[in-house]
């Protein structure tokens, strides 16, 4: 038992000193953290880029809250766009006219926010092939009422 112990102690202080040497990174400031929902579409405007912060859990009555002081940049093939805010509602849009989404494009996104910078790439899929749809038919597949073979007593 004793030559199992003593290989053990080195480990464990080595673990506790490893973990005791780590900064703890908390979320107290939770209105310092950035929510993006951006869509890029082949073909259109870019107009859908929603910035807001996060919500206390506490909060009763959860609401979006906004973010319209970020510096937000769209970067395509070495050219960078400037997005602009569209007023209170968090939504940043690109005024110009000389920006064109197309299938197979490159973007990077850059959004400085209250001195942080946060960063995403993403590229522009295809359209999807073999859809289609009709305002004539609406289809609801049929359900099993016992999908897990449940037996019933």
């Amino acid at each position: 038992m004793q030559i199992i112990m003593k290989p053990f102690i080195p480990f464990v202080l080595c673990c506790t000193c490893l973990f005791g040497a780590c900064d703890s990174v908390g979320t107290s400031d939770s209105e310092d953290l950035l929510v993006v929902e951006a869509f890029l579409f082949a073909g259109e405007d870019v107009d859908d880029i929603n910035l807001s912060t996060t919500i206390l859990l506490s909060v009763e009555d959860p609401a979006r809250i906004p973010v319209t002081d970020a510096v937000v940049r769209l970067e395509k093939s070495g050219v960078t766009y400037e997005l602009a805010s569209r007023g209170d509602d968090g939504n940043y849009h690109y005024t110009g006219d000389d920006l064109v989404v197309e299938t197979g494009d490159v973007f990077r996104l850059r959004i400085n926010y209250h001195g942080t910078e946060i960063s995403a790439v993403t590229e522009v899929p295809p359209p999807p092939t073999g859809t289609r749809m009709s305002t004539a038919r609406v289809a609801i597949p049929s359900v099993d009422s016992n999908p897990f073979g449940l037996r019933e007593f």
